[in-house]
């Protein structure tokens, strides 16, 4: 199933979209590499990691989704250094972070931000295009990324709260 693009240059348009989405795709892994990185964090509260590992696993199949959709839409030239390119971002944001649990989460929080901002994109293109096979992939991130972002929030909020007050996050 390739996705079918009738504005403009066809093939300018589809570059664009494939590299713009391998880029997403690189974000994605990122972030499950992030998410990985604090699974292993020993500070992190068991309610907390199980949480954080449903997540992960659900963001594993975002990235699963996002190939599927840029197959559909047809990997350009530039695909692989995209893919890097958001990889790196991501990476760069985590890294600034250093290994604060707190700013890590908030770090994960603005990668996921930034993924949804571009899902939501092309969901949009898609369902303009008639593509509603890849829009239900992207409808299914998107949703399951709202609730991993409302509960990333809480959980940084939980955090701070804990090392100002020095009380223990219960969060079973």
């Amino acid at each position: 199933m390739q996705l079918q693009i009738e504005v403009g240059d066809t093939s300018m348009d589809k570059e664009y979209l494939s590299t713009q989405l391998a880029e997403a795709l690189g974000t994605a892994q990122g972030i499950v590499e992030a998410e990985h990185k604090l699974l292993n964090d020993e500070n992190l509260v068991f309610g907390m990691k199980r949480q954080l590992q449903e997540i992960h696993d659900e963001d594993e199949k975002h990235v699963k989704n996002l190939e599927r959709a840029l197959d559909a839409v047809g990997r350009g030239d530039n695909i692989e250094k995209s893919i890097e390119h958001g990889r790196k971002v991501c990476h760069q944001l985590i890294e600034m972070s250093g290994d604060d649990p707190i700013e890590m989460v908030k770090a994960t929080i603005l990668a996921k931000y930034r993924l949804a901002d571009s899902q939501e994109l092309f969901y949009n293109i898609c369902d303009v295009v008639g593509h509603t096979d890849i829009c239900e992939l992207f409808e299914e991130n998107l949703e399951e990324e709202e609730d991993h972002l409302d509960y990333l929030r809480e959980q940084a909020m939980l955090m701070a709260h804990s090392r100002i007050t020095g009380e223990s996050i219960t969060n079973e």
